[in-house]
């Protein structure tokens, strides 16, 4: 459950993750699963960068991941699970930011799941996470409640609920309708759009003045090609509207797909994401992730192999692209049940405690790939300063530059000056072709990082994978070092040889 600054120890797995995890990533010469080798090259001189890559906030990256929980599913994980265990859950994996539902059952219903969301808030803050702060739904589904009177008296409570304690003072950010395109009811952009009236006019009232300056999301499209019938149907934003979407990435590929699937002509999801919400307001992601239940007749879902290495690199791609947050979907397992993908989005599994009543269980390799990643990384809660930037190289063994379609790069600055490079090659690593699901081999390439913007003493450089249990090495007064990478991130700190400061992150443990 600690974090401790520990820049050489291995991180090593606990007993909650299943030892064949490591075959399950891909099969690598013995050499390269023990360690990552840095090599180092003669110290250049001193000198300033002329042309700086641009870093992107290390504490930005930190604040935009979330995760989805479901405390008014009664009888799953979040609303059977403990909250000290739930506090845990989340202080391990060092996400602050959750989504759910404000409750919209009878309000006497509404009672328990609003009052342990302030519970969870309350114990994650003092295991020394920022207060979580919730993003939540206010509408129910279009299908199951069509009525004008019904909507608009849910719409009202929904408001009411996030300014009354326990959930007062929690909330991040206001959702509207989910996904109304995905239900058969006829008329549902009509529905949207008078959501969307409603609920603006209602933030106008005086009374709901402590909410007006919550990020307000459009509806979030099931199928992206949806948007040009909500927009045809009349549908206008706000001034300053955060648009939403759900790039879920498809199973057979990697998760850089997902922001280049087609959407209306020429134009991809995220374009069409855009367009319900043009300006200056950067888009949140509410829903994204891989499932790891199916079977063999299903190309839904990716092996728990796949979604360790995955998650990082599309957390990580999502920033990067300018998505100022992205919400794993899901953080336990909604079934135990193996035979449907909707069971197993989880970074946790859910178990029975009785027939009727669902718990969370083990950690799965994805979870602490992502806990990994974010404690090596470091920023829990700070807030973003002006950052620099820094002037590298990514070469292949002949001198050549590698190109971003053959490597990714994601550069991440700390406020106290220090760099985090991620790096990794985005193949797939499964194959889920019907009946055929099997697991790729991607060889790791050398890829030398060459730091062009000296520094005195030279550059310190310690690199991690944070999908995998592998021992950190460290390279001190250098300019150049070599790093093999492959299709998990392959996550590289940098800093001054003379600074004291440890390197974040150290051994995580997801123990129960």
């Amino acid at each position: 459950m600690s974090h401790l600054p520990s820049p050489l120890r291995a991180l090593r797995l606990t007993r909650n993750q299943p030892a064949p995890f490591s075959r399950l990533l891909r099969h690598r010469q013995a050499v390269v699963s023990c360690a990552l080798a840095l090599g180092a090259t003669a110290l250049a001189p001193t000198i300033a960068s002329a042309a700086p890559v641009s870093a992107l906030p290390a504490s930005g990256f930190r604040d935009s991941v979330g995760i989805q929980m479901h405390h008014t599913f009664q009888g799953y994980a979040s609303d059977q699970t403990s909250t000290d265990t739930l506090a845990r859950m989340l202080n391990d994996l060092g996400i602050w930011n959750v989504r759910d539902s404000v409750c919209l059952n009878t309000e006497a219903a509404c009672v328990k799941p609003r009052v342990r969301m302030g519970i969870l808030r309350a114990k994650t803050t003092r295991l020394g996470l920022p207060p979580i702060g919730y993003l939540l739904g206010i509408t129910r589904e279009v299908e199951t409640h069509p009525e004008r009177a019904v909507r608009d008296a849910d719409i009202e409570r929904a408001l009411q609920a996030m300014i009354t304690p326990p959930l007062a003072g929690s909330i991040a950010g206001i959702e509207q309708t989910n996904e109304p395109d995905l239900q058969s009811y006829r008329g549902w952009e009509q529905i949207t759009i008078a959501d969307d009236q409603v609920i603006r006019a209602k933030l106008a009232e005086p009374r709901f003045a402590a909410l007006r300056g919550l990020p307000l999301l459009t509806p979030s499209m099931g199928h992206p090609e949806n948007t040009g019938r909500l927009l045809s149907a009349g549908w206008t934003t706000a001034p300053g509207m955060t648009p939403n979407f759900h790039p879920y990435p498809p199973a057979w590929g990697g998760p850089e797909e997902a922001l280049k699937a087609p959407c209306l002509s020429k134009a991809n999801v995220f374009d069409c994401m855009r367009r319900l919400a043009p300006g200056t307001r950067a888009p949140w992601a509410t829903e994204s992730g891989y499932s790891t239940t199916g079977d063999r007749s299903s190309v839904m879902w990716v092996s728990r192999g796949a979604q360790a290495i995955y998650l990082p690199r599309l957390l990580l791609d999502n920033y990067a692209k300018g998505i100022a947050r992205t919400y794993i979907y899901e953080l336990n397992d909604l079934s135990p049940e193996i035979s449907s993908a909707t069971n197993g989005f989880g970074l946790y599994e859910s178990k029975y405690l009785d027939p009727w009543s669902i718990v969370a269980g083990r950690a799965k390799p994805a979870a602490y790939a992502v806990a990994r990643l974010n404690s090596r990384i470091g920023e829990q809660g700070t807030k973003i300063a002006p950052g620099g930037g820094l002037d590298f190289d990514l070469l292949d063994p002949t001198g050549k530059a590698i190109p971003d379609s053959e490597l990714r790069r994601v550069l991440l600055r700390r406020n106290d000056g220090t760099m985090a490079l991620a790096l990794w090659r985005p193949e797939p690593v499964w194959s889920n072709a019907q009946f055929k699901q099997r697991t790729l081999t991607v060889d790791d390439v050398p890829v030398r990082v060459k730091l062009n913007t000296g520094i005195a003493g030279g550059w310190s450089a310690t690199a991690f994978r944070p999908s995998i249990d592998e021992t950190a090495v460290k390279s001190t007064g250098v300019q150049s070092f070599t790093v093999p990478v492959g299709a998990d991130v392959t996550l590289i700190d940098l800093r001054g040889a003379r600074y004291s400061v440890p390197v974040p992150g150290g051994p995580v443990n997801l123990d129960d």
